[in-house]
């Protein structure tokens, strides 16, 4: 009788064990299909995240170094950014508290000829018109305002000085003319245009949030209008150069330094455009 072969596996080459016999054992399965989907797709995705955390934590001072400092630098910019959007949130509530109610109702006041009631009165009439529709719903924008520059300016160690307190008073009064300047140039227009509507939600509500992020990433273009145009950008922008000493220009400290003057000036040429409206006022209608 013939006798069976002791291995039917390939001999292996002298050094070869046991297990490089078995591995050349031909496949005898083809491998499975890769899983497709969306469930699939964020398993792997999920797994390559774990992957690069794994192999950063191998480094484990280094990556905890690395979060620190770039953790820091993110609070810090996050911290000036809140300063801007605190400065523009509080002058914007301490205008309305005057001029909204004011400027908003301004064109339905002259069609209607109830400004002959203002007029009639020995009163300044911006003055009595403000005084008859003060708007204290703006609070709410003054407190939460008051308390992100607070917290903003604790998370950047903001050393306190009378001479910077001073300043900042100043620099939110000047916000605050800048803003009340808008209200009432816009209003003015209703003495020429019928509707000053969409002119009030195009400078109080769209330019108003160009300024909520610092001016200085907009183009030249964009800079020039918000600084000698609209004068937007001495709202919080050159203000925060100046308070927290960023790095700027030399020009955008001096300009940071005159910020509340040209609140005044900016003012004053808006009332200056509202004594131009009341002086061409001929009546309810006309």
């Amino acid at each position: 009788m013939a006798t069976l072969p002791v291995s039917v596996l390939p001999a292996a080459e002298p050094g070869e064990g046991a297990l490089a016999r078995l591995t050349s054992r031909p496949m005898l399965v083809p491998p499975a299909a890769p899983r497709r989907g969306l469930f699939a797709t964020l398993e792997l995705l999920v797994g390559l995240v774990l992957a690069q955390g794994r192999s950063r934590l191998q480094y484990r001072f280094a990556t905890f170094a690395w979060f620190i400092i770039q953790g820091s630098a993110y609070v810090a910019e996050y911290a000036a950014v809140m300063v801007l959007y605190a400065l523009n949130v509080m002058s914007y509530g301490l205008s309305g508290y005057f001029f909204q109610g004011t400027m908003v109702r301004l064109e339905e006041v002259i069609f209607r000829g109830d400004l002959d009631h203002y007029l009639t009165k020995p009163v300044n009439p911006l003055l009595h018109m403000v005084g008859r529709t003060f708007n204290a719903g703006y609070t709410t924008h003054v407190v939460l305002s008051v308390s992100v520059l607070l917290a903003a300016l604790r998370a950047l160690d903001f050393e306190w000085s009378p001479g910077k307190l001073l300043y900042l008073l100043l620099a939110i009064a000047g916000a605050a003319l800048i803003q009340s300047a808008s209200w009432l140039g816009t209003g003015a227009t209703a003495f020429w245009l019928t509707r000053t509507g969409n002119v009030q939600a195009f400078l109080l509500h769209d330019m108003r949030e160009v300024v909520t992020f610092p001016v200085s990433i907009y183009g030249r273009g964009v800079q020039a209008a918000l600084t000698f145009v609209l004068t937007w950008a001495f709202v919080n922008y050159y203000p925060v150069v100046f308070l927290l000493h960023r790095p700027a220009k030399p020009a955008e400290q001096v300009a940071g330094f005159f910020a509340p003057l040209v609140g005044v000036l900016t003012f004053l040429v808006a009332y200056w455009l509202w004594r131009r409206g009341l002086d061409s006022y001929q009546g309810g209608g006309a």
